[in-house]
């Protein structure tokens, strides 16, 4: 059996620890993407326009529809760029956590005052003003 000098043994020390990182199973930082910003600065005022028919009856169920499909949709691209991309994945399902309670509670409850209102949409405005600057944060 070989001996290798303590240098050869550092330096293959050395590269075991670094190769990861080199390679696909090292840690991965995520680069900024403008479909991402773009897909959720454009959910954001269409949710609050749905927010806005609350105030009435009957919910428009076609709507909420479509705001839970694009949402799912932005959830899916987000999640398919890979775990480097947590970070945004979770904001988004945040959001869409947030409008599905929001829509329960509106089932449930009756058209919303102005007050409840102005609440709900504060509350979802906050959560994609942090997924817009979670992007806008990221390496470009």
């Amino acid at each position: 059996m070989a001996r290798f000098s303590s240098s050869c043994r550092k330096l293959a020390a050395m590269f075991l620890l670094v190769s990861p990182m080199l390679g696909c199973g090292g840690p991965q930082l995520a680069r900024y993407d403008e479909t991402t910003y773009q897909h959720v600065t454009f959910a954001k005022p269409e949710v609050l326009a749905v927010y806005d028919t609350f105030k009435s009856d009957p919910v428009d169920d076609a709507k909420i529809g479509d705001i839970d499909l694009k949402l799912a949709q932005i959830r899916e691209y987000v999640a398919g760029k890979g775990s480097a991309n947590d970070d945004m994945t979770h904001q988004v399902e945040l959001i869409q956590g947030m409008f599905k309670k929001h829509v329960a509670e509106r089932r449930r409850d009756g058209p919303w005052n102005d007050a409840n209102l102005e609440n709900h949409k504060d509350a979802i405005s906050e959560a994609f003003d942090i997924a817009i600057k979670t992007e806008q944060a990221k390496n470009k």
